[in-house]
This record gives C-alpha cells, structure tokens and sequence, in this order.
C-alpha cells in the first residue's frame, strides 16, 4: 500500500497530527552524543574511584573536571556543532553544580555524581523538547504534552538519581553521622542501663522457628529486659502450645500471650504488646518470629538512647541459610543492596526509617506518636514518618545485629514484595499534607520531605517506563499502514547504551561495596529486579487509587515443590511473554534492521521485554525445580537407610550371626 492512497482513508485532522512527528536525522545530535559521552565518563570515573580509593578530594575533582572535558571534545570532534552544546552546558552545569555544592552530605565524588547525572537529565528534556517542538502537530497538543509529561518525568529523574546516589553511598556520600554514632557508642552507658521489653509478633509460625528466635533471646548480653510473645489469631494450638511451653521453661522474663481475635495483622499485636509492658520498661524492641538475634544486639545500640530526642534505632535486614539454595542466591542481592545502601544513606539526611525487626523504640516516643499504624501494610517505615514529624530522630545502620529468612519461593517473594511497595504510597497518600508542609500535626524538614516523598513514588519510573514507547507506536503506525520512512539516529542507540553501561557498572561497584559483587551477581541483580517489576507497577496504581489490599504475611513453613505453583505466580508474566514474542513477529516482516527503521526498534524492546517476562518464569520454575530435586534427594536418603534398619539379613546382621553361632 503506497503513502497517497493510505492517506486517502484517513481523516486529514489525524494525518495532520501524525505527519512528520519523526523526521529523519541528518547528522549526530550534540545534545544526544554529550549524554552518551557523559555516562560513559561517569563510569569510568566511578570505577577508578572504586579501585584507587583516591584520599585526595582534589584527585576526584580533578578527575571529573578531564570527563566534563573530555565528553565536550568528543562531542565536538563527531558532532562539529558545538554552539548549541556550549550553550546549554553554560547554563545546565552551574545550575547542577550548585545543588551539588549545597549537599554537605556528599563527598567530592558525589557532588561530580549529582552533577553529571542531572546534567544528563537536562540534556534528554532539552532534546525531548526540541524534538517535540520539530513536530507538525498543533501547538494546543505540544503545550498540553509538555504540561501533562514534563513534570512527571522531571520526577522520574530525581527519583532515578537519587536511587543511584543512596544506592553507591558508600561512594557517595561522607558518613560523618554515622560516624559521630559510633564514636558515641564507645563511651557506653553512664550509669544504670534502661530496662528494653522485646516484643515478638507471630501468627501461625512453625514452632521450632519460634523457639530458635525466643532461645537466642534468651542468650542476650543484657541484664535488664523482657520478652513478650504474642500469637495473633492462630487457630490451631499445636502451633501455638509448644512456644508456649518454651516461654514457661525460659523463665519469668519471658511471657506469652495467645491473642484471639485481634485486629490490625502485626501492628494490632505489637499494639497489644504495647499495652502490657512493663510499666518500668523505656524502649522496645522488635524482633520478627524467624529472626536470630546476636548476643550484643541490645548491649551495642542501647547507649545511643541517652540522647533525648533519639526515637529509634534500626540495624540492617540480614539472611542465613540462602547460600545452598540457587533460587535464593538470585534474590540475595535485590534484598540487601536497599537495606545495606540505600536505607543506611537516610540517616545523614535525617531521614532514617524502621523496616520492622532488630529495632529499637524509644517507648514513650512510640506512645506519643500513637503506637502502631493498623491500617497500613507497612506500619514500621510509616511510624518512622509520625516520629520525624514530632521532631525525633533516628538511626540506620549497615551493620547487622542478626539475620532472618529470606521467602523461599516467588509466590511468597511477590506477596512480600506487594506490600512493600504498596505500604509507603499508601502513607504518602495519608501524610501529603506533611510532606508538602501543610500539616499542623507535625514538621518535616526539606530532605526529609524529599526522601519520603521518594520513597511512595519509587515504582514511578517503572510505571512510566512503558509510556515512552507511544511515540515509537506511533511512528510504527506511520511507517507501516502510512509508506514513511523513518530511521533512528544512531546516537538515540548511543545515548541509550551509555546509559544502560553507566547504570550497569554503578550496580555492580554498589554491590561490592557491600561484599556481594561478582559480575554474575549483578547479572542476577537485575533480573531479579525485573522479575518482580510487573507486581511493583500493580502495587503502586492499587496504593495510588487507595484499593483495599488485605495483609499477608510471609509465609515460613517449609514448602513440597508444585510445578503448577510456579506456573501460577508467573503466568501474567507468560501471557505478557507469549503475546509481546506474537508482536514481534508480526511487527518483524515490517522491519528494516539494515536501515534502522522505527519499527525495527520496536521489535527490538518487544524482544528484550520478552526475555524480562520469561526471567520471571524461568526463575519460579528453578524455584519448584530445586524443591523438587531436594526431596527427591531426602525420599532417596529414606529409601537407603530403611534397608539397613529392617532387614535382619543383611551382611552385618550375617557377620553378628555368624559370631554369635561360633
């Protein structure tokens, strides 16, 4: 079908709108080929950081003082066209060099950081207009694009940055309140310790998982403290009765309670517990059903709260038992990166947050915040915000003072992670008068805003990821039912893969900082994260129209293996799979991969969105796979030693006879 007579059964308004909305390039863009120049510098700068662990600030200036440089030679060499560079660069990098400077936070490295990343970011918008503005569309339509997009992908900028920023913190940023904490720390305790009461939620735990967690309490390097077990709704008492037993048997310090009915899932217990401790009690700790405590766990974080206006105390997530599993070993370092690097980053902008275990909690902070959120799926991080409101502050550690258990299939790791995306934009939505500043229940300060601001509007990015391909649809539709000829700038491709590079390497540099950085750890990294991506997106549009979602705990009995369990927590995620592979050889005959065309970059991101799809099957059948050889192996390690027990005329029974007889 030639382009005359497609335009003739098409109304002229729509050809209007549509025509010469991607006009062909005719040579490299200098805005394009900055960006890709400057991600790659970005790169390369991170990782000399990394390895030569420069002590001199001037050394780090100095280095990226030669990639701003070097990345507007380049330009100017391919491009030959530095005019219009020159001129935004005169007025994006001091604007980007002054929110740096006004970070006290950042090292010298991470001033560079936050000055090439937001130098890139200005860059993109100021192509993204000028590529819009070259459109033949009207102008009512370009002023309503740029009103309705710009602003959320200016926020999807920030947020991107500042995940990378707290993500490399160990880069990043200086630690010096972290520091000062520690230095605190070793002066200890002037005079009495205060008394802790340890509250430990459960509902329906394995017993034997309960009384490893109440048995390493047990053994605390603490004097004064006691320990509430509170079982939430458990119907069956054989679940129940053994951690009763085992609380009796520990002693007088430890007291059991059997709660039944009880609202508000976790917090409604540990509201519970709040209001039968002691009344001699000063701060609470928390410690979920399967976590294992270390013996200092109180006796190293207590003496921080001498200091009056310290709310809280968290130390870092930690697992045990993930190594021998290579289900898990995916998943391990999607878990920790967060908590290790990110969450710990918060505390120097004065915006810490509680994650639910291995806390402590000033008591009568708690009390006058108003105990525990019933109503939200995250009640630890969103206590945290009513505490910062009331102008206490708080610490995150890195360090681990003791390790749970990771969810052992991806049915149980979606669930989890659900309703952690879905608690903080279901607070944000409760708080955004606080975060705006128009609360008169409470004062956040500006980083503070920021940062949990952040935090409900994490999945953005994610969620707004699929909206950049209508202008690519768009033109798909133009190439194929309309005759155009479209073909995508090389430096687009560039710019991308910089990009992708830059991120990648940062990834991998986050990961060793934290002991966990082998390049296949990263590969594993991001396709964990992209496992789960599809239910980060539906937790944050149910949070964001304020949906009813029922709590769900993590369940911690030991699963058999069902293949058909894995088929069901992937099948959206092999629908999507089955139907965006059906696109992409549709849209494949249609292509011209020589020449580049529009379509031909469609069917590309069709493909590698396939490949993201079926990770997520791939990675819940390895799950059920694993299940499935592990008690293949027990039934078979039962099989060989029945024999040797039950029948008398085996050879060692033979031999015994034998001698017997003699």
């Amino acid at each position: 079908m030639d382009q005359n007579s497609a335009m003739q059964r098409i109304d002229w308004s729509m050809q209007h709108f549509l025509n010469g909305a991607f006009p062909a390039p005719t040579k490299i863009d200098p805005l394009l080929c900055f960006g890709a120049c400057l991600m790659l510098a970005c790169a390369a700068v991170a990782l000399a950081t990394y390895v030569l662990k420069w002590k001199s600030a001037w050394s780090v200036y100095l280095a990226w003082s030669a990639a701003f440089c070097s990345s507007v030679f380049l330009t100017w060499e391919l491009t030959g066209s530095p005019q219009n560079l020159l001129a935004v660069l005169a007025i994006s990098l001091p604007m980007t060099l002054m929110v740096a400077w006004r970070m006290p936070q950042l090292t010298p490295f991470g001033k560079g950081l936050v000055a090439a990343k937001l130098t890139f970011a200005a860059f993109i918008a100021i192509w993204s207009y000028g590529l819009l503005r070259n459109t033949s569309w009207p102008f009512w339509v370009q002023d309503l694009l740029v009103l309705l997009v710009a602003p959320l992908i200016t926020l999807s900028f920030f947020l991107v940055i500042s995940e990378r920023i707290l993500l490399l913190s160990g880069l990043t940023l200086r630690r010096s309140r972290r520091a000062a904490a520690m230095r605190f720390l070793e002066t200890g305790y002037e005079g009495e310790a205060p008394k802790v009461s340890i509250h430990v939620p459960a509902y329906a735990e394995p017993p034997d998982l309960l009384i490893r967690t109440l048995e390493a309490l047990s053994r605390l390097d603490y004097e004064n403290f006691e320990v509430l077990m509170i079982d939430n709704n458990t119907k069956d008492p054989n679940l129940w009765k053994p951690v009763e037993a085992c609380c009796e048997r520990l002693g007088s310090r430890f007291r059991f309670f059997h709660v039944d009915p009880i609202c508000g899932a976790k917090a409604g217990a540990l509201n519970f517990a709040l209001r039968h401790t002691d009344a001699n009690a000063e701060l609470i700790a928390v410690v979920d059903a399967d976590y294992i405590a270390d013996e200092d766990f109180l006796k190293k974080w207590t003496p921080l709260f001498q200091r009056k206006r310290l709310g809280f105390v968290q130390t870092t997530h930690e697992y045990r038992e993930w190594q021998d599993t290579r289900f898990l070993s995916k998943f391990y370092g999607m878990y920790v990166l967060p908590h290790k690097s990110l969450l710990s980053a918060l505390s120097e902008f004065g915006a810490a947050v509680t994650v639910g275990t291995m806390c402590i909690i000033r008591r009568s902070a708690l009390e006058e915040a108003g105990g525990w959120a019933e109503w939200c799926q995250t009640e630890d991080s969103e206590l945290a915000v009513r505490l910062h409101a009331l102008g206490y502050n708080g610490y995150y550690f890195s360090e681990a003072s003791g390790r749970g258990l990771m969810p052992d299939t991806l049915d149980r790791i979606r669930r989890q992670q659900f309703r952690w995306a879905f608690g903080p934009v279901q607070y944000m939505r409760r708080h955004i008068a606080l975060y705006l500043g128009l609360s008169r229940h409470g004062k956040l300060l500006p980083a503070q805003k920021f940062l949990f601001l952040r935090s409900g509007l994490e999945a953005l990015p994610v969620f707004l990821g699929p909206l950049l391909a209508v202008p690519v649809l768009i033109a798909t539709y133009q190439e194929i039912w309309l005759g155009a000829d479209y073909r995508v700038s090389l430096d687009v491709f560039a710019s991308l893969l910089a990009y992708f590079v830059s991120d990648f390497l940062e990834i991998c540099i986050s990961l060793k900082l934290i002991g966990h950085g082998r390049l296949i750890d990263t590969v594993f990294y991001y396709l964990a994260n992209r496992s789960i991506n599809f239910t980060r997106r539906t937790a944050f549009v149910c949070a964001i129209l304020g949906l009813n979602w029922s709590w769900h705990r993590t369940d911690k009995f030991i699963p058999s293996h069902s293949f058909m369990r894995g088929f069901l927590a992937s099948r959206t995620e092999l629908l999507l799979a089955l139907a965006f592979s059906g696109s992409a050889m549709f849209l494949s005959q249609y292509a011209r991969f020589s020449s580049l065309n529009y379509t031909a970059f469609l069917v590309a991101c069709l493909i590698i969105n396939t490949l993201g799809f079926l990770s997520t099957v791939a990675l819940a059948m390895l799950c059920e796979l694993e299940l499935w050889m592990k008690s293949w192996r027990d039934n078979k390690e039962t099989r060989e030693a029945l024999p040797m027990q039950a029948n008398p005329l085996s050879d060692t029974g033979k031999g015994d006879a034998g001698k017997e007889a003699a």
